[in-house]
């Protein structure tokens, strides 16, 4: 996707400083005398039904276009952003806002951005939107909401309100384009950008600093609704929350493990409701960044849309506990082990100091081994990792050393070097299980299992980062073993690039890399991208003998503090001679809040300021 700065969305000055003050005084006037019909067309109600749509789908709807005649339906826009823009033909405040979309869309250079009209008001007819749509100069879709139904829906009380959707039709941000009109206040030009602030950081996967503004404008007149809304059931916690949280929170939110705080009860969910609403509504919660339909892959945490809207219905209504016998039974989970009691604990078979303090050139990577080896080949249906100091370990992956495989470390280290990477004979050994930010555990599905041969050792890579207070660390591995030889014996491989480099200031800077082709007919079972804080977007294809390409996942918005594991619901055959090939986008510009320095060229390394390209997949052979 194009990048756009926060600049690219700003309107241009110029275009209100030609507009005479006779103007301005006359939409001073109107401004003014809106401003005690504001206090009674915007009751309390109406405002809480404004807030209490941020970050809610927006219902479907099907509009006639007045220039062409066509319908528009909001369900079938391909769009990263949708703007919907309420209108009237008369409105002072909106017919002055004219020029600034006209400029906006044209500098909205990517398709992936679109911008519509609305006009609910009941006094306009089409015959009338049409005429002032062409004296505008209108070349995106004008719409005639003529029951008034898209904007009750919405909550859309006034003109000039501009409402931002996100790519799930989510609403991000709503309110005025500008800060241009206030109550008793008309500026020349604008001070603050709300909705070009909010493309930017739609379009950007972040949140949006400001999801919500008053609009100063015309009150709409809507036609009178032909029935009654059905006032529905209230949501209580008992009844229709708990098993949400249950399914989508509480993995990580429940004594002993990563989440801040437990997810477990009533007074637990109450607590933290205002925090769950907000990230819910931004969409930083449950964390799920792959872009693919619900229940396309297995460990999807993301809400449906239906748990999205309960959970802020719950929320919006008061949290209210409900009926205690309507609870569901609670989860059971092992004191210590997500995956159940394992069959074998195995230790690093010594502990790690981290130091207080970074050096100068980070904690380099440690390599310690299990205590434990292996008398006898074993199959592994589950595995996970614990760390022993949770707050200092990054990341620990854990992987099989055959018997025979010499792995040179000095000082539990291996020697640094591009070359050292390119050769070292990690690359080729056979990934366990890691711990990594969102992930650290799998189960495979019966029949499918990892060898460890006979006389193998298990082999820990420890990533360690500072918290300004020494610490010691002895993680350990969990494995629970298969009874016998699965029908599928799993393993891992990845597409590896070692050798890019990131030019300074590069927004979106892409490499590739493949995998080898597929020997025999094969099975996909799981992805998991990895980059640093650069990385922006992760992509992997299928590449068939012919060329055809198929996309296996998208992640637009690739996020370095969750590393996910995405693992197939239906596992995708890979035909032999196939191959994937994964693209990596990273920024390396002032406008990633996370890049440690966007006035350096990066390159390959083990270091968080540095940047990797590695997409590992799970597979069986037929």
């Amino acid at each position: 996707m194009t990048s756009f700065s926060r600049s690219s969305f700003r309107i241009a000055p110029s275009l209100l400083e030609r507009e005479d003050l006779e103007t301005v005084a006359r939409t001073l006037v109107v401004i003014l005398a809106f401003a005690v019909a504001t206090l009674t067309a915007t009751s309390l109600g109406a405002e809480e039904s404004r807030e209490r749509l941020l970050g809610r789908k927006v219902e479907d709807f099907t509009l006639p276009n007045v220039v062409t005649g066509e319908e528009w339906r909001l369900s079938e826009q391909d769009a990263s952003v949708v703007v919907l823009y309420f209108n009237s033909t008369q409105c002072p405040v909106t017919n002055r806002y004219m020029p600034s979309l006209r400029k906006m869309q044209s500098e909205l250079t990517d398709d992936k951005v679109v911008t519509v009209v609305i006009n609910s008001n009941q006094h306009d007819s089409a015959d009338e939107m049409r005429k002032h749509a062409i004296d505008y100069d209108l070349t995106f879709p004008v719409l005639r909401d003529a029951t008034g139904q898209v904007a009750r829906n919405l909550a859309v009380t006034r003109t000039a309100e501009a409402i931002v959707l996100d790519r799930n039709l989510k609403v991000r941000y709503r309110g005025a384009i500008d800060d241009r009109y206030e109550r008793g206040v008309t500026r020349p030009k604008a001070t603050k950008h709300f909705v070009s602030d909010a493309l930017t950081s739609v379009l950007a996967g972040r949140s949006v600093g400001i999801p919500i503004t008053d609009v100063e404008a015309c009150p709409l007149r809507l036609a009178p609704a032909t029935t009654d809304q059905q006032r529905r059931d209230p949501v209580t916690y008992s009844e229709h929350v708990a098993a949400i949280l249950q399914r989508r929170c509480q993995s990580c939110h429940r004594p002993g493990a990563i989440g801040p705080f437990e997810l477990m009860t009533y007074d637990d969910a109450k607590s933290w409701s205002t925090s769950i609403r907000e990230v819910v509504t931004t969409g930083l919660m449950p964390p799920w960044h792959a872009d693919a339909p619900h229940g396309h892959f297995a460990n999807d945490r993301s809400l449906t849309d239906a748990e999205h809207e309960t959970l802020l219905d719950w929320i919006d209504d008061g949290a209210v506990e409900g009926d205690r016998t309507k609870l569901p039974n609670p989860r059971e989970y092992s004191d210590a082990w997500s995956i159940g009691t394992p069959d074998l604990v195995a230790k690093m078979e010594k502990s790690v100091v981290v130091p207080a303090e970074t050096p100068e050139l980070g904690v380099p990577y440690k390599y310690i081994w299990a205590d434990q080896s292996f008398d006898r080949q074993m199959w592994v249906h589950a595995a996970e990792v614990q760390p022993g100091a949770t707050e200092v370990v990054h990341h620990a992956s854990v992987y099989v050393v055959p018997k025979g495989v010499d792995i040179k470390l000095v000082n539990d280290e291996r020697p640094a070097g591009l070359l050292n990477d390119l050769f070292s004979p990690l690359a080729d050994l056979p990934h366990l299980v890691s711990f990594v930010p969102g992930d650290n555990a799998f189960v495979h599905r019966e029949g499918h299992a990892l060898r460890i041969p006979k006389g193998a050792r298990l082999l820990f890579e420890m990533h360690y980062t500072p918290t300004g207070k020494q610490a010691t660390d002895c993680s350990q591995v969990g494995l629970k073993f298969a009874d016998g030889p699965p029908k599928h014996e799993v393993h891992s491989t990845a597409a590896i690039n070692f050798l890019f480099s990131i030019p300074p200031g590069d927004a979106s800077h892409q490499v590739t890399a493949a995998t080898d082709r597929f020997r025999r007919d094969t099975v996909l079972l799981a992805m998991n991208p990895h980059m640093h804080y650069r990385g922006k977007a992760f992509t992997y294809e299928l590449v068939r003998r012919s060329g055809k390409k198929t996309r296996l996942l998208h992640v637009p918005n690739y996020n370095f503090e969750w590393q996910t594991t995405y693992w197939l619901a239906n596992p995708i055959e890979l035909p032999k001679g196939s191959y994937i090939e994964c693209t990596a986008t990273f920024d390396n510009s002032k406008d990633n809040p996370f890049n440690p320095d966007p006035t350096v060229r990066v390159t390959w390394g083990e270091q968080t300021w540095q940047e990797m390209m590695l997409g590992s997949i799970e597979i069986y052979e037929k």
